[in-house]
């Protein structure tokens, strides 16, 4: 998920699941993720793919909602009980010591060669392990890519960055978040960045400057629940405010996530109903 990692998904196999080293004639198993983006879904095609591969064997794929608060209290809820219905399933990289601890995930160290590890970014494979044993595979995984003009860098004499810190060199860059990760902010300031502890939802930006050449705003609040009030002031608000702070830049570019509107076709996902107008 690489300096960060921003969307890698790993695929995990339940202890009461696919305990077996191989599946006795007749399996079938049921495989829980997050809903595959776009019109054309590659995963039943991969599964049937599988299944002739492995005869005698079937795989039952059923999306979760996008929203990964949503899915990781599913998951919670049938796991903890024992009995959750599933076999395999998508996590997110922050759940796999969580669910590993809990004694809820397959040890695949041995099942997964490390010849075969090799051949993924080491960092993928780091997010899967705890304890020096390996627990999911890397299954999905996004990158951010820098972008330049080469005609101004050539007339300003600049050679392209390759990394953030060769960025950093060249110019003042700032940095704001709540920075809640461990080592987050400790992470930019040493890639130079001058970091400040802000929350969107406030507002309060009286410690950031007001005269930045360029915005460049990624952030996205996709909290539990159903304060969609809460989410507005995050996701609307708190970036109109932004721009407005940092009004005298030439440019903003600002970036948000489809699935924060996108609405949820799961049938058992939380509505509020207005009218005959469902929102999720």
């Amino acid at each position: 998920m690489v300096a960060r990692l921003g969307g890698l998904a790993l695929v995990v196999l339940l202890v009461a699941g696919c305990g077996g080293g191989g599946a006795p004639p007749g399996v079938e198993l049921v495989f829980r993720h997050s809903r595959m983006p776009g019109q054309d879904d590659p995963l039943p095609r991969l599964l049937r793919g599988f299944e002739r591969e492995h005869p005698g064997v079937r795989v039952t794929h059923e999306p979760l909602p996008w929203t990964a608060d949503v899915q990781h209290q599913f998951y919670v809820i049938n796991l903890e009980g024992r009995a959750a219905g599933f076999d395999v399933l998508m996590v997110d990289v922050i759940w796999t010591a969580e669910f590993a601890r809990a004694g809820w995930l397959l040890d695949l160290t041995d099942r997964w060669p490390a010849a075969e590890r090799g051949e993924h970014f080491e960092a993928t494979v780091a997010t899967a392990m705890l304890d020096g044993r390996v627990w999911a595979v890397p299954w999905v995984m996004n990158v951010g890519l820098l972008y330049y003009r080469s005609d101004l860098l050539d007339a300003s004499g600049f050679a392209p960055p390759r990394s953030y810190e060769e960025l950093a060199q060249h110019n003042d860059l700032w940095g704001i978040a709540r920075f809640s990760e461990p080592g987050s902010q400790e992470r930019c300031e040493k890639a130079g960045v001058h970091t400040v502890v802000c929350d969107l939802a406030k507002g309060d930006f009286s410690q950031l400057p007001d005269d930045f050449d360029y915005l460049l705003h990624l952030a996205t609040f996709q909290g539990g629940g159903l304060d969609y009030d809460q989410a507005i002031r995050v996701n609307a608000e708190g970036t109109g405010l932004l721009m407005q702070h940092c009004r005298k830049a030439k440019a903003a570019l600002v970036v948000s996530t489809f699935s924060t509107y996108k609405p949820n076709d799961d049938p058992h996902h939380p509505f509020a109903k207005l009218g005959r107008r469902n929102l999720a």
